[in-house]
């Protein structure tokens, strides 16, 4: 039962309602696991129609409220509140927030070294994870493809520009470093997977799970794009009572003008930028600048420095343009959505 984690046992004691976890979505309806096994669940009428966008009704990792007519017809009556959520930025939408996960300990982003992924790209998935209140482990996949140089050069390069991350390499094919992510997704631990298609997700949790669960699919040649394999997220308990969450694979990160996640993931820079002369110092042009200093004396990567500067950018921008344009709404949005629970 380590679906369900110990944290969440005893919600609904007072109630006559079953306490359930979502382990996958449909457009229709949700299957849930609970102590008295799975169940088909809808969503009551009223929770629909409370909620003002498509992420503020279960997701897949969400602790759910049922009362239960039977193993094909239970009811949702109530989300309980979240721990977390993986969220971004809607996709071609000003106020909305696409919820991918919630309740999650860990998420990997999965890097195929067939088709790397720039710093930059890596920069706004850390970011996404940082303000998401999850801890990220960006691992290396399909190392099998190329000799150890290569790849270890390729993890020694993105380290240099996240030394603050936990970075490693591995192969499902070989099984080689396949460990490291048992070292983490352990009994009561929930773990998410992300990445572009093609990056392995599929594949890793096949291993995992030491079973074909998840159809996997290969990478154009042309182009080394992975085709989308995973359509859906679903929720699997691994034997040693962790539990993995596959996605699919994301083609497009946006930034949100919250900055959280940036301050995060570049919390160093963050600190340099305490002893710069000017407290307003966009550390790009100004005198006694320490970070610029810190660029100059090698003390600091400049690739690092320059995802740094453009996501802030970028951040600083939207900003600018919703308080112009929607005002606060995406923060409403976003508080809609995450509703934490209360420690």
């Amino acid at each position: 039962m380590s679906i369900i984690s110990n944290e969440y046992i005893g919600h609904g004691e007072n109630t006559n309602y079953t306490l359930a976890r979502v382990i996958r979505t449909n457009k229709k309806f949700y299957t849930l696991y609970s102590a008295e096994g799975e169940y088909v669940a809808y969503i009551k009428g009223k929770i629909r129609y409370k909620s003002h966008s498509q992420s503020e009704l279960p997701v897949i990792g969400d602790y759910v409220l049922i009362s239960i007519a039977d193993k094909n017809n239970a009811l949702i009556e109530q989300v309980v509140p979240r721990k977390n959520v993986l969220y971004r930025k809607s996709i071609g939408k000003k106020t909305d927030v696409q919820v991918l996960a919630s309740n999650i300990d860990y998420a990997f982003i999965l890097l195929g070294i067939d088709n790397e992924l720039s710093v930059a790209g890596i920069g706004r998935y850390l970011s996404m994870v940082y303000a998401s209140n999850i801890t990220p482990i960006v691992a290396i996949s399909k190392i099998d493809l190329y000799e150890k140089d290569v790849y270890e050069d390729y993890l020694n390069d993105i380290q240099l520009s996240f030394p603050n991350e936990i970075i490693f390499y591995y192969s499902a094919k070989t099984g080689e470093n396949v460990y490291r992510f048992l070292e983490y997704i352990i009994d009561n631990i929930s773990a998410v997977f992300i990445g572009a298609s093609g990056s392995g997700k599929s594949t890793i949790i096949n291993y995992l799970l030491k079973e074909e669960k998840m159809k996997t699919g290969d990478v154009r040649e042309r182009d080394y794009k992975g085709m989308h394999t995973t359509t859906h997220r679903e929720l699997f308990e691994l034997q040693n009572g962790g539990v993995v969450i596959d996605t699919p694979g994301l083609r497009q990160l946006g930034v949100w003008e919250d900055a959280n996640g940036i301050k995060k993931t570049f919390s160093d820079l963050e600190d340099m930028a305490k002893n710069c002369k000017f407290n307003d110092c966009t550390h790009e042009h100004e005198p006694d600048c320490y970070i610029l200093k810190m660029i100059e004396d090698d003390k600091l990567s400049v690739e690092r420095y320059n995802v740094y500067i453009m996501l802030r950018n970028e951040s600083e921008a939207l900003l600018k343009q919703n308080v112009l344009n929607i005002g606060k709404t995406r923060k409403e949005a976003l508080k809609k959505v995450t509703k934490i629970k209360k420690k």
